[in-house]
Protein backbone atom coordinates (compact mmCIF):
# COMPACT_ATOMS: atom_id res chain seq x y z
CA UNK A 1 0.00 0.00 0.00
CA UNK A 2 2.68 2.42 1.29
CA UNK A 3 4.39 1.75 -2.41
CA UNK A 4 0.91 2.33 -4.17
CA UNK A 5 0.86 5.25 -2.64
CA UNK A 6 3.95 6.59 -3.52
CA UNK A 7 3.82 5.93 -7.06
CA UNK A 8 0.79 7.53 -7.29
CA UNK A 9 1.73 10.65 -5.62
CA UNK A 10 5.82 10.39 -7.59
CA UNK A 11 4.78 9.03 -10.83
CA UNK A 12 0.87 10.08 -11.36
CA UNK A 13 -0.05 6.10 -10.96
CA UNK A 14 -3.45 5.55 -9.98
CA UNK A 15 -4.65 2.35 -8.41
CA UNK A 16 -8.01 1.02 -6.45
CA UNK A 17 -8.87 -0.79 -3.55
CA UNK A 18 -11.53 -3.90 -4.22
CA UNK A 19 -12.77 -5.22 -1.05
CA UNK A 20 -14.71 -8.52 -1.75
CA UNK A 21 -17.20 -10.37 1.28
CA UNK A 22 -18.56 -13.45 0.50
CA UNK A 23 -22.34 -13.16 0.76
CA UNK A 24 -24.38 -15.24 3.42
CA UNK A 25 -20.63 -17.31 4.22
CA UNK A 26 -21.55 -18.16 8.27
CA UNK A 27 -24.64 -19.93 6.22
CA UNK A 28 -21.96 -21.86 4.61
CA UNK A 29 -20.32 -22.80 7.33
CA UNK A 30 -23.52 -23.42 9.65
CA UNK A 31 -25.05 -25.63 6.81
CA UNK A 32 -22.02 -27.68 6.04
CA UNK A 33 -19.14 -27.09 7.92
CA UNK A 34 -15.96 -25.58 7.80
CA UNK A 35 -14.39 -28.23 5.49
CA UNK A 36 -17.00 -27.01 2.76
CA UNK A 37 -16.52 -23.25 3.80
CA UNK A 38 -12.74 -23.77 2.95
CA UNK A 39 -13.51 -25.06 -0.31
CA UNK A 40 -15.57 -21.93 -0.90
CA UNK A 41 -13.17 -19.65 0.35
CA UNK A 42 -10.50 -21.13 -2.26
CA UNK A 43 -12.38 -21.03 -4.91
CA UNK A 44 -13.64 -17.32 -4.24
CA UNK A 45 -9.68 -16.58 -4.05
CA UNK A 46 -8.29 -18.43 -7.18
CA UNK A 47 -11.51 -16.83 -9.50
CA UNK A 48 -10.17 -13.01 -7.87
CA UNK A 49 -6.59 -14.02 -8.67
CA UNK A 50 -7.47 -15.31 -12.08
CA UNK A 51 -9.43 -12.13 -13.00
CA UNK A 52 -6.66 -9.56 -11.61
CA UNK A 53 -2.74 -9.12 -13.44
CA UNK A 54 0.13 -10.62 -11.81
CA UNK A 55 0.81 -7.19 -11.06
CA UNK A 56 -1.91 -6.55 -8.59
CA UNK A 57 -2.07 -8.00 -5.11
CA UNK A 58 -4.42 -9.99 -3.64
CA UNK A 59 -4.92 -10.92 0.35
CA UNK A 60 -7.20 -12.67 2.46
CA UNK A 61 -8.00 -9.38 4.59
CA UNK A 62 -10.32 -11.25 7.27
CA UNK A 63 -12.61 -14.39 7.37
CA UNK A 64 -14.27 -14.29 4.21
CA UNK A 65 -13.25 -10.98 3.22
CA UNK A 66 -10.14 -10.74 0.40
CA UNK A 67 -8.56 -7.41 -0.40
CA UNK A 68 -7.35 -6.86 -4.33
CA UNK A 69 -4.92 -3.62 -4.58
CA UNK A 70 -5.10 -3.17 -8.28
CA UNK A 71 -3.61 -1.06 -10.13
CA UNK A 72 -6.31 1.38 -12.20
CA UNK A 73 -8.16 4.07 -11.98
CA UNK A 74 -11.95 3.68 -10.58
CA UNK A 75 -13.55 2.60 -14.16
CA UNK A 76 -10.55 -0.40 -14.71
CA UNK A 77 -11.56 -1.35 -11.09
CA UNK A 78 -15.32 -1.82 -11.44
CA UNK A 79 -14.81 -3.49 -14.67
CA UNK A 80 -12.71 -6.17 -12.88
CA UNK A 81 -14.74 -6.14 -9.80
CA UNK A 82 -17.86 -7.03 -12.16
CA UNK A 83 -15.99 -9.40 -13.97
CA UNK A 84 -15.08 -11.19 -10.87
CA UNK A 85 -18.00 -11.16 -8.95
CA UNK A 86 -20.10 -12.89 -12.03
CA UNK A 87 -16.74 -15.21 -12.25
CA UNK A 88 -17.32 -16.10 -8.59
CA UNK A 89 -21.35 -16.32 -8.96
CA UNK A 90 -20.87 -18.77 -11.71
CA UNK A 91 -19.10 -21.05 -10.39
CA UNK A 92 -19.98 -24.33 -8.27
CA UNK A 93 -18.30 -26.07 -5.63
CA UNK A 94 -19.15 -29.84 -4.55
CA UNK A 95 -18.98 -30.74 -1.42
CA UNK A 96 -20.36 -34.14 -0.72
CA UNK A 97 -22.69 -34.67 -3.32
CA UNK A 98 -23.85 -31.07 -2.54
CA UNK A 99 -23.79 -28.55 -5.90
CA UNK A 100 -22.96 -24.76 -3.91
CA UNK A 101 -22.89 -21.83 -5.20
CA UNK A 102 -21.77 -18.13 -3.78
CA UNK A 103 -21.88 -14.86 -4.45
CA UNK A 104 -20.13 -12.18 -3.52
CA UNK A 105 -20.69 -8.58 -2.73
CA UNK A 106 -17.53 -5.96 -3.52
CA UNK A 107 -16.74 -2.20 -2.14
CA UNK A 108 -14.46 -0.17 -4.49
CA UNK A 109 -12.45 3.03 -3.70
CA UNK A 110 -10.17 4.67 -5.94
CA UNK A 111 -6.71 6.58 -5.04
CA UNK A 112 -6.78 10.25 -5.83
CA UNK A 113 -4.22 12.89 -4.32
CA UNK A 114 -6.32 14.03 -1.40
CA UNK A 115 -7.37 10.41 0.32
CA UNK A 116 -4.88 8.82 2.84
CA UNK A 117 -4.50 4.76 3.18
CA UNK A 118 -7.02 4.98 5.62
CA UNK A 119 -9.26 7.08 3.85
CA UNK A 120 -9.22 4.31 0.90
CA UNK A 121 -9.80 1.07 3.03
CA UNK A 122 -12.67 2.76 5.00
CA UNK A 123 -13.93 3.86 1.99
CA UNK A 124 -14.02 0.21 0.35
CA UNK A 125 -15.43 -0.72 3.60
CA UNK A 126 -18.44 1.74 3.51
CA UNK A 127 -18.83 1.06 -0.39
CA UNK A 128 -19.17 -3.18 0.58
CA UNK A 129 -21.67 -2.87 3.14
CA UNK A 130 -24.13 -0.54 0.83
CA UNK A 131 -23.39 -3.46 -1.14
CA UNK A 132 -24.30 -5.81 1.98
CA UNK A 133 -27.36 -3.67 2.41
CA UNK A 134 -28.71 -3.18 -1.20
CA UNK A 135 -29.18 -6.51 -1.62
CA UNK A 136 -25.66 -7.98 -2.25
CA UNK A 137 -24.14 -9.88 -5.03
CA UNK A 138 -23.21 -6.52 -6.55
CA UNK A 139 -20.38 -4.13 -6.65
CA UNK A 140 -20.15 -0.87 -5.18
CA UNK A 141 -17.70 2.06 -6.03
Amino acid sequence: MELALKRAQDKNETFSLLLFDLDDFKKVNDTYGHECGDLILKMAASTISRGVKASDYVFRWGGEEILVLLKGNKTTAVRAAERIRFDIERQVVEYKGQMIKITSTVGVASYDDKKTARDLFALADENLYIGKNSGKNCVIS
